[in-house]
């Protein structure tokens, strides 16, 4: 069976686990267009990892390093 963190496609419950957030902050990035959704059926939301990991590197990109 896949690991969960291997998976291409992640639920949010996934994607919060992935970067180690809550769910509120998590709906909360969605809603500001941090990184694009699928809505499948409608309702379920679906969250491709490839596009979490480039939202974790937009991220580094900013930190300044001393």
């Amino acid at each position: 069976m896949e690991d969960k963190m291997e998976r291409a496609v992640m639920r949010v419950s996934e994607g919060c686990e992935y970067l180690g957030i809550g769910g509120t902050l998590f709906y909360r990035l969605i809603q500001e267009g941090a990184f694009p959704v699928v809505r499948v059926g409608g309702r379920a939301i679906r969250i491709l990892k490839s596009d979490l990991d480039l939202y974790l590197e937009r991220g580094r990109e900013g930190v300044v390093r001393g």
